[in-house]
C-alpha cells in the first residue's frame, strides 16, 4: 500500500470564520479562497477530504459565560445552531 495525500480540513465552520461567529479567529475569513481551492482540488483530483468540526452543549466543561480562553471559552459550535455548520466552502462531497 503507497501513501496517499488528504486534505485535512479542521473545524472550518461558521463561529470560526464568519465576521460575527461566537468565536472568530482573526484572518480566517481572509483565508477562505485558499480554503475554496484546496477543496476543489481535491475534489477534482480524487484527494480524500477528513474534517473535523467542533461541536458542544451548553453543559459542556469547555463552555462558560466567564470564560477564560485557556481552559473555557464563551458559548460556539453548539449542536444545531448555524454557528456549528461547516462553511460553504469547504462542505464535503
Amino acid at each position: 500500500m503507497s501513501a496517499r495525500p488528504i486534505l485535512w480540513d479542521v473545524d472550518t465552520q461558521v463561529d470560526f470564520i464568519r465576521p460575527g461567529g461566537k468565536l472568530v479567529v482573526p484572518g480566517a475569513e481572509e483565508a477562505v479562497p485558499a480554503m475554496t481551492q484546496l477543496v476543489r482540488f481535491a475534489h477534482a483530483t480524487g484527494i480524500v477530504h477528513v474534517a473535523s468540526a467542533d461541536d458542544h452543549e451548553l453543559t459542556d466543561p469547555e463552555i462558560s459565560d466567564t470564560p477564560d480562553f485557556v481552559h473555557t471559552y464563551p458559548p460556539h459550535c453548539l449542536r444545531g445552531t448555524p454557528g456549528a455548520q461547516k462553511i460553504d466552502e469547504t462542505a464535503q462531497a
